[in-house]
Protein backbone atom coordinates (compact mmCIF):
# COMPACT_ATOMS: atom_id res chain seq x y z
CA UNK A 1 0.00 0.00 0.00
CA UNK A 2 1.50 3.40 -1.12
CA UNK A 3 0.47 6.70 0.64
CA UNK A 4 0.55 9.70 -1.35
CA UNK A 5 1.60 13.47 0.51
CA UNK A 6 -1.41 15.70 -1.01
CA UNK A 7 0.23 19.01 -1.94
CA UNK A 8 -1.83 21.96 -1.00
CA UNK A 9 -1.70 25.85 -2.04
CA UNK A 10 1.06 27.88 -0.03
CA UNK A 11 -1.98 30.82 0.37
CA UNK A 12 -4.99 29.35 0.68
CA UNK A 13 -4.51 26.08 1.62
CA UNK A 14 -6.43 24.21 -1.31
CA UNK A 15 -5.25 20.66 -2.13
CA UNK A 16 -3.64 21.14 -5.73
CA UNK A 17 -5.09 19.64 -8.48
CA UNK A 18 -4.31 19.62 -12.61
CA UNK A 19 -7.85 18.23 -13.63
CA UNK A 20 -10.60 21.15 -13.22
CA UNK A 21 -9.99 24.96 -13.51
CA UNK A 22 -13.19 25.49 -11.84
CA UNK A 23 -12.35 23.78 -9.19
CA UNK A 24 -10.27 24.90 -6.67
CA UNK A 25 -6.63 24.62 -6.54
CA UNK A 26 -6.21 24.14 -9.91
CA UNK A 27 -2.79 24.94 -11.24
CA UNK A 28 -1.74 24.58 -14.99
CA UNK A 29 -0.12 20.96 -15.29
CA UNK A 30 3.43 22.27 -16.87
CA UNK A 31 4.23 24.37 -13.95
CA UNK A 32 2.91 21.84 -11.82
CA UNK A 33 5.38 19.16 -13.29
CA UNK A 34 8.17 21.40 -13.32
CA UNK A 35 7.77 22.28 -8.67
CA UNK A 36 9.34 19.98 -6.66
CA UNK A 37 8.12 18.62 -3.17
CA UNK A 38 9.86 21.30 -1.66
CA UNK A 39 8.84 24.49 -3.68
CA UNK A 40 6.69 26.67 -2.55
CA UNK A 41 3.55 26.72 -4.87
CA UNK A 42 0.55 28.17 -5.45
CA UNK A 43 -3.12 27.59 -7.45
CA UNK A 44 -3.39 30.10 -10.49
CA UNK A 45 -5.63 32.12 -8.37
CA UNK A 46 -3.91 33.04 -5.53
CA UNK A 47 -0.83 32.81 -7.98
CA UNK A 48 -2.57 35.66 -9.84
CA UNK A 49 -3.34 37.54 -6.70
CA UNK A 50 0.50 37.64 -5.97
CA UNK A 51 2.40 37.43 -8.88
CA UNK A 52 4.36 41.02 -9.73
CA UNK A 53 2.19 43.54 -12.12
CA UNK A 54 3.77 47.08 -12.86
CA UNK A 55 0.73 48.94 -11.86
CA UNK A 56 0.46 49.22 -7.31
CA UNK A 57 -0.42 46.62 -5.46
CA UNK A 58 -2.93 49.18 -4.00
CA UNK A 59 -5.11 51.50 -6.19
CA UNK A 60 -4.97 55.32 -4.62
CA UNK A 61 -8.34 57.54 -4.34
CA UNK A 62 -8.87 61.30 -4.14
CA UNK A 63 -11.88 62.70 -2.81
CA UNK A 64 -14.86 64.05 -4.69
CA UNK A 65 -13.68 67.39 -3.57
CA UNK A 66 -10.25 67.23 -5.05
CA UNK A 67 -11.84 66.28 -8.48
CA UNK A 68 -14.02 69.00 -8.66
CA UNK A 69 -10.76 71.30 -8.24
CA UNK A 70 -8.96 69.40 -10.85
CA UNK A 71 -12.28 69.15 -13.12
CA UNK A 72 -11.74 72.96 -13.07
CA UNK A 73 -8.20 73.38 -13.72
CA UNK A 74 -8.95 71.02 -17.03
CA UNK A 75 -12.19 74.10 -17.66
CA UNK A 76 -9.35 76.36 -17.64
CA UNK A 77 -6.76 74.86 -19.10
CA UNK A 78 -4.42 75.44 -16.51
CA UNK A 79 -0.94 74.52 -15.00
CA UNK A 80 -0.43 71.53 -13.08
CA UNK A 81 2.82 71.51 -11.27
CA UNK A 82 3.49 68.12 -10.00
CA UNK A 83 5.89 67.72 -7.46
CA UNK A 84 7.51 64.09 -6.53
CA UNK A 85 9.70 62.02 -4.10
CA UNK A 86 12.64 61.53 -6.64
CA UNK A 87 13.20 58.23 -3.71
CA UNK A 88 9.71 57.03 -3.91
CA UNK A 89 7.31 57.74 -6.42
CA UNK A 90 6.67 55.48 -9.21
CA UNK A 91 3.63 53.72 -7.37
CA UNK A 92 2.32 57.07 -6.07
CA UNK A 93 -0.25 58.17 -9.42
CA UNK A 94 -3.16 58.35 -8.52
CA UNK A 95 -5.68 56.77 -11.67
CA UNK A 96 -8.83 59.76 -11.49
CA UNK A 97 -6.22 62.48 -10.96
CA UNK A 98 -4.36 61.11 -13.85
CA UNK A 99 -6.66 61.14 -16.41
CA UNK A 100 -8.06 64.66 -15.07
CA UNK A 101 -5.16 66.31 -15.85
CA UNK A 102 -4.29 64.32 -18.99
CA UNK A 103 -3.76 66.56 -21.77
CA UNK A 104 -2.95 69.60 -19.52
CA UNK A 105 0.31 71.24 -19.42
CA UNK A 106 2.92 69.89 -16.30
CA UNK A 107 5.44 71.03 -14.71
CA UNK A 108 7.55 68.65 -12.57
CA UNK A 109 9.12 69.57 -9.42
CA UNK A 110 11.57 66.54 -8.61
CA UNK A 111 12.20 66.83 -5.55
CA UNK A 112 14.64 65.40 -2.79
CA UNK A 113 17.56 65.26 -5.69
CA UNK A 114 19.53 65.21 -2.18
CA UNK A 115 18.95 61.88 -1.28
CA UNK A 116 20.01 60.70 -4.34
CA UNK A 117 23.90 59.42 -4.56
CA UNK A 118 26.18 62.94 -5.69
CA UNK A 119 27.28 61.10 -8.77
CA UNK A 120 23.70 60.26 -10.17
CA UNK A 121 23.59 61.70 -13.80
CA UNK A 122 21.04 64.50 -13.02
CA UNK A 123 20.18 64.64 -17.22
CA UNK A 124 19.44 60.86 -16.88
CA UNK A 125 17.55 61.61 -14.07
CA UNK A 126 15.19 64.09 -15.55
CA UNK A 127 14.92 61.48 -18.71
CA UNK A 128 13.99 58.88 -16.38
CA UNK A 129 11.10 60.96 -14.52
CA UNK A 130 10.04 61.62 -17.91
CA UNK A 131 9.44 58.95 -19.13
CA UNK A 132 7.58 57.15 -16.12
CA UNK A 133 5.22 60.53 -16.89
CA UNK A 134 4.51 59.57 -20.14
CA UNK A 135 4.05 55.87 -19.54
CA UNK A 136 0.83 57.21 -17.32
CA UNK A 137 -0.40 59.12 -20.42
CA UNK A 138 0.91 62.32 -19.14
CA UNK A 139 2.92 64.53 -22.03
CA UNK A 140 6.36 65.39 -20.08
CA UNK A 141 9.07 65.79 -21.50
CA UNK A 142 12.78 66.08 -20.34
CA UNK A 143 12.64 69.66 -20.12
CA UNK A 144 9.51 69.66 -17.94
CA UNK A 145 11.26 68.27 -15.48
CA UNK A 146 12.86 70.67 -12.83
CA UNK A 147 15.48 69.29 -10.13
CA UNK A 148 14.96 70.20 -6.71
CA UNK A 149 16.62 69.71 -2.76
CA UNK A 150 13.79 70.98 -1.19
CA UNK A 151 14.69 69.20 2.04
CA UNK A 152 17.99 71.42 2.96
CA UNK A 153 15.27 74.83 1.25
CA UNK A 154 17.71 75.45 -1.74
CA UNK A 155 16.56 77.78 -4.20
CA UNK A 156 13.99 77.12 -6.68
CA UNK A 157 14.15 79.88 -8.93
CA UNK A 158 14.37 78.16 -11.79
CA UNK A 159 11.34 76.63 -11.02
CA UNK A 160 9.46 79.49 -10.18
CA UNK A 161 10.71 81.17 -13.90
CA UNK A 162 9.52 77.92 -15.42
CA UNK A 163 6.36 78.09 -13.35
CA UNK A 164 5.88 81.46 -14.84
CA UNK A 165 6.30 80.62 -18.70
CA UNK A 166 4.48 77.53 -18.77
CA UNK A 167 1.01 78.07 -17.50
CA UNK A 168 0.28 81.33 -19.83
CA UNK A 169 -1.10 83.69 -17.43
CA UNK A 170 -3.58 81.00 -16.60
CA UNK A 171 -3.91 79.04 -13.18
CA UNK A 172 -1.47 76.81 -11.59
CA UNK A 173 -2.46 74.00 -9.43
CA UNK A 174 -0.16 72.10 -7.26
CA UNK A 175 -0.67 68.46 -6.73
CA UNK A 176 1.31 65.33 -5.05
CA UNK A 177 1.28 62.54 -3.01
CA UNK A 178 1.85 62.97 0.49
CA UNK A 179 5.22 63.60 2.01
CA UNK A 180 6.45 64.50 -1.71
CA UNK A 181 7.67 67.97 -0.25
CA UNK A 182 4.84 70.26 -1.63
CA UNK A 183 4.93 72.36 1.45
CA UNK A 184 8.46 72.86 1.52
CA UNK A 185 7.68 73.92 -2.53
CA UNK A 186 5.04 76.22 -0.92
CA UNK A 187 7.57 77.50 2.08
CA UNK A 188 10.49 78.08 -0.40
CA UNK A 189 8.18 79.66 -3.16
CA UNK A 190 6.92 82.35 -0.59
CA UNK A 191 10.16 83.35 0.52
CA UNK A 192 11.23 84.60 -3.19
CA UNK A 193 7.39 85.55 -4.01
CA UNK A 194 6.76 88.91 -5.06
CA UNK A 195 2.90 89.49 -4.99
CA UNK A 196 2.28 91.01 -8.44
CA UNK A 197 -1.24 92.06 -7.45
CA UNK A 198 -3.53 93.41 -5.06
CA UNK A 199 -5.34 90.07 -4.01
CA UNK A 200 -3.70 88.92 -0.38
CA UNK A 201 -2.48 85.00 -0.18
CA UNK A 202 -5.60 83.21 1.00
CA UNK A 203 -6.52 80.09 2.53
CA UNK A 204 -9.99 78.74 2.38
CA UNK A 205 -12.15 75.95 0.90
CA UNK A 206 -12.65 75.77 -2.44
CA UNK A 207 -15.30 76.92 -4.48
CA UNK A 208 -17.88 74.41 -4.72
CA UNK A 209 -15.85 71.50 -2.02
CA UNK A 210 -15.06 71.06 1.73
CA UNK A 211 -11.16 71.37 0.18
CA UNK A 212 -9.03 73.61 2.19
CA UNK A 213 -6.39 75.19 0.11
CA UNK A 214 -4.06 78.31 -0.52
CA UNK A 215 -4.90 80.62 -3.10
CA UNK A 216 -1.20 82.50 -3.82
CA UNK A 217 -2.08 85.47 -6.53
CA UNK A 218 0.55 85.32 -9.99
CA UNK A 219 -1.38 87.88 -11.32
CA UNK A 220 -4.58 89.85 -11.29
CA UNK A 221 -6.46 87.28 -12.65
CA UNK A 222 -4.47 83.60 -11.83
CA UNK A 223 -3.79 82.06 -8.79
CA UNK A 224 -1.64 79.28 -7.90
CA UNK A 225 -3.61 77.34 -5.65
CA UNK A 226 -2.09 74.39 -3.40
CA UNK A 227 -3.90 71.26 -3.20
CA UNK A 228 -4.15 68.68 -0.40
CA UNK A 229 -1.22 65.83 -0.78
CA UNK A 230 -2.77 62.66 -2.40
CA UNK A 231 -3.28 59.33 -0.80
CA UNK A 232 -0.03 57.05 -0.85
CA UNK A 233 -2.32 53.84 0.29
CA UNK A 234 0.57 51.82 -1.82
CA UNK A 235 3.19 52.55 0.49
CA UNK A 236 5.51 52.29 3.17
CA UNK A 237 5.08 55.80 4.01
CA UNK A 238 1.43 55.16 4.90
CA UNK A 239 1.50 51.72 6.73
CA UNK A 240 4.21 52.19 9.28
CA UNK A 241 4.78 53.13 12.73
CA UNK A 242 6.33 56.99 13.01
CA UNK A 243 9.30 55.37 14.49
CA UNK A 244 9.94 52.74 12.15
CA UNK A 245 9.17 55.43 9.58
CA UNK A 246 11.83 57.98 10.88
CA UNK A 247 14.38 55.09 9.96
CA UNK A 248 13.18 54.24 6.27
CA UNK A 249 13.17 57.57 5.45
CA UNK A 250 16.56 58.66 4.23
CA UNK A 251 17.68 62.35 5.66
CA UNK A 252 20.71 62.21 3.94
CA UNK A 253 21.81 61.05 0.12
CA UNK A 254 22.25 56.98 0.08
CA UNK A 255 24.83 55.06 0.01
CA UNK A 256 25.10 52.15 -2.92
CA UNK A 257 25.74 49.06 -0.57
CA UNK A 258 26.40 45.53 -2.82
CA UNK A 259 25.12 41.94 -2.31
CA UNK A 260 26.22 38.65 -4.37
CA UNK A 261 23.11 36.44 -4.10
CA UNK A 262 22.74 32.89 -5.62
CA UNK A 263 20.24 30.08 -5.19
CA UNK A 264 18.56 29.40 -1.50
CA UNK A 265 20.25 32.75 -0.73
CA UNK A 266 18.22 36.05 -0.04
CA UNK A 267 18.75 39.64 0.33
CA UNK A 268 16.87 41.39 2.93
CA UNK A 269 15.92 45.48 3.04
CA UNK A 270 15.52 45.60 6.82
CA UNK A 271 12.87 43.53 8.30
CA UNK A 272 10.58 44.74 5.15
CA UNK A 273 11.47 43.29 2.20
CA UNK A 274 12.92 40.31 1.07
CA UNK A 275 14.59 38.88 -2.24
CA UNK A 276 15.20 35.58 -2.54
CA UNK A 277 16.93 33.80 -5.21
CA UNK A 278 15.02 30.63 -7.10
CA UNK A 279 17.11 29.81 -9.63
CA UNK A 280 20.16 31.32 -11.29
CA UNK A 281 22.62 34.07 -9.39
CA UNK A 282 22.51 38.22 -9.51
CA UNK A 283 24.53 40.76 -8.45
CA UNK A 284 22.42 43.75 -6.08
CA UNK A 285 23.12 46.81 -6.06
CA UNK A 286 21.00 48.23 -2.55
CA UNK A 287 20.22 51.96 -2.01
CA UNK A 288 18.00 52.28 1.10
CA UNK A 289 18.33 54.72 3.88
CA UNK A 290 21.05 54.05 5.93
CA UNK A 291 19.36 52.76 9.29
CA UNK A 292 17.61 49.96 7.47
CA UNK A 293 20.45 46.63 7.26
CA UNK A 294 20.88 45.12 4.02
CA UNK A 295 22.15 41.51 4.65
CA UNK A 296 22.33 38.31 2.66
CA UNK A 297 20.50 35.40 4.70
CA UNK A 298 20.48 31.54 3.69
CA UNK A 299 17.24 30.12 3.15
CA UNK A 300 17.19 27.56 5.75
CA UNK A 301 15.40 25.15 3.08
CA UNK A 302 15.51 25.12 -0.69
CA UNK A 303 12.32 26.49 -2.66
CA UNK A 304 11.42 27.74 0.97
CA UNK A 305 10.92 30.57 2.81
CA UNK A 306 9.42 32.02 6.04
CA UNK A 307 10.23 36.05 5.26
CA UNK A 308 9.48 36.86 8.93
CA UNK A 309 11.43 33.93 10.98
CA UNK A 310 14.24 34.87 8.38
CA UNK A 311 14.42 38.39 9.64
CA UNK A 312 13.82 38.14 12.86
CA UNK A 313 16.86 35.44 12.62
CA UNK A 314 19.45 37.40 10.27
CA UNK A 315 18.55 40.41 13.32
CA UNK A 316 17.24 42.46 10.49
CA UNK A 317 16.33 46.29 11.24
CA UNK A 318 14.03 48.38 11.41
CA UNK A 319 11.16 46.11 11.75
CA UNK A 320 7.67 46.59 12.08
CA UNK A 321 4.79 45.49 14.31
CA UNK A 322 1.99 44.92 11.44
CA UNK A 323 3.83 41.88 10.17
CA UNK A 324 3.47 38.78 12.54
CA UNK A 325 3.63 36.08 10.19
CA UNK A 326 4.02 35.24 6.98
CA UNK A 327 0.05 35.55 5.56
CA UNK A 328 0.67 39.43 6.33
CA UNK A 329 3.62 39.44 3.14
CA UNK A 330 2.39 39.84 -0.75
CA UNK A 331 4.84 37.70 -2.44
CA UNK A 332 5.58 38.08 -6.28
CA UNK A 333 7.86 35.93 -9.17
CA UNK A 334 10.14 38.35 -10.80
CA UNK A 335 12.28 37.03 -14.14
CA UNK A 336 15.59 38.14 -15.29
CA UNK A 337 17.22 37.14 -18.29
CA UNK A 338 20.98 36.55 -18.55
CA UNK A 339 22.68 39.37 -18.88
CA UNK A 340 19.58 41.76 -18.09
CA UNK A 341 20.01 44.70 -15.75
CA UNK A 342 16.60 46.22 -13.93
CA UNK A 343 15.74 47.94 -10.90
CA UNK A 344 13.11 46.60 -8.49
CA UNK A 345 11.48 49.54 -6.52
CA UNK A 346 9.34 49.65 -3.17
CA UNK A 347 7.13 52.30 -2.57
CA UNK A 348 8.72 53.94 0.65
CA UNK A 349 11.15 51.94 1.29
CA UNK A 350 14.33 51.70 -1.72
CA UNK A 351 15.45 49.84 -4.99
CA UNK A 352 17.34 47.31 -5.35
CA UNK A 353 19.59 47.49 -8.89
CA UNK A 354 20.09 44.06 -10.03
CA UNK A 355 22.44 42.29 -12.49
CA UNK A 356 21.87 38.71 -13.62
CA UNK A 357 24.59 36.47 -14.11
CA UNK A 358 22.49 34.11 -15.88
CA UNK A 359 18.40 33.24 -16.04
CA UNK A 360 16.97 34.22 -12.84
CA UNK A 361 14.45 33.35 -11.02
CA UNK A 362 13.49 35.58 -7.64
CA UNK A 363 10.50 35.85 -5.10
CA UNK A 364 10.09 39.57 -3.53
CA UNK A 365 8.15 39.37 0.11
CA UNK A 366 6.67 42.87 1.56
CA UNK A 367 4.11 44.14 3.50
CA UNK A 368 0.46 43.29 2.07
CA UNK A 369 -0.81 46.25 -0.59
CA UNK A 370 2.56 47.62 -0.62
CA UNK A 371 3.21 48.66 -4.49
CA UNK A 372 6.44 47.18 -6.36
CA UNK A 373 7.71 48.69 -9.62
CA UNK A 374 10.08 47.05 -11.96
CA UNK A 375 12.11 49.33 -14.55
CA UNK A 376 15.11 48.55 -17.18
CA UNK A 377 15.29 52.46 -17.28
CA UNK A 378 15.18 53.58 -14.29
CA UNK A 379 19.31 53.22 -13.42
CA UNK A 380 19.85 56.88 -12.16
CA UNK A 381 21.60 56.16 -9.17
CA UNK A 382 24.64 55.91 -10.91
CA UNK A 383 24.88 57.82 -13.88
CA UNK A 384 23.98 55.34 -16.05
CA UNK A 385 21.48 56.12 -18.97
Amino acid sequence: MEMKVVRRCFLCGAPLQSEDPAKGGYIDPGVYAKRTAEDVVYCNACYEKRHFNPAPAAVSKASEGFLTMLKDARASDSLIVYVIDLFSFECSFVPEVTRLIRGLPILVVANKRDLLPKEADEAAIRSYVASVFEKEGLAVKEEDVVLSSLSTFSDIGDAMGLLELKRRRHDAYLVGAKMSGKSLFVSSFLRLFQNPSKQAISVSDYPGTDVRVMAIPLDSSSCLYDTPGTDLSNSYLSLLEPSVLAEVVPTKAVRERKLEIKEGEAALAGGLAELEVIEGNAQLLCYFAAPVSVKKAVLPKKGTSDPLRLMIRAGATPRTGFLKEATDFDAFEIDAASGEELDIAVAGLGWWHLAAKKETRLRLYLMKGVGVYLSKERKIANGRK
